[in-house]
């Protein structure tokens, strides 16, 4: 639909396409209600991740020891300390990041996690029979390779326009795959045989 009601030049450089092609559609009065629709879809979600991030990085606490400081709650029964590390964590994005550049930080990200996950697709296929896999997905392979493989070019595309970006979202990947090694590896440690 945005490619069909504007052109790529009316589109380049616009961070908030979904306000350029509602004007363009239905004028600059409907436009500036979409406009203010799209902000509250925009809150919503931000929203949702502001209680799902936290959650997350509790559940992290709760199960590796290394990070049991995270999994601490409140009189509230909120996990604090999980929420300030995520505050501090967005806080320094906005510092030294421009609202384009944590867009594009996130959606590269995210887009590496979501074809991680899709390729683990692959790997239960190979560890798991038939009998035991709750889901026979149709078509296979060819969904998931053609999910990889567009991911693959999304990623290609936004990082050959600007490569430091893929820098970003690896300089946060790399330690917390360190960290992630660590913590696994004192888990084991400390688990009794």
């Amino acid at each position: 639909m945005f490619l069909y009601s504007a052109t790529f030049t009316e589109l380049k450089d616009q961070n908030d396409i979904g306000n350029v092609v509602a004007i363009k559609l239905f004028g600059s009065r409907m436009g500036a209600i979409f406009s203010m629709l799209f902000s509250i879809a925009l809150l919503s979600t931000l929203s949702a991740m502001t209680i799902a991030g936290p959650r997350v990085t509790e559940a992290m606490g709760e199960d590796y020891p290394i990070f049991i400081s995270l999994a601490k709650r409140n009189r509230f029964d909120m996990p604090y300390i999980a929420i300030l590390v995520q505050a501090g964590w967005s806080i320094f994005l906005v510092l030294v990041s421009t609202f384009k550049e944590i867009i594009e930080y996130i959606s590269i990200s995210l887009s590496i996690f979501a074809m991680l996950t899709v390729f683990g697709i692959f790997i239960i296929r190979r560890n798991y029979p038939k009998s035991e896999r709750p889901f026979c997905l149709p078509l296979y392979p060819l969904p998931p390779i053609v999910f990889i493989l567009c991911t693959l070019w999304m990623i290609y595309y936004k990082t050959n326009d600007d490569p430091k970006i893929i820098l970003y979202s690896l300089a946060t990947m790399v330690p917390g795959l360190i960290l992630y090694f660590v913590a696994a590896k004192k888990t084991t440690l400390q688990t009794p045989s």
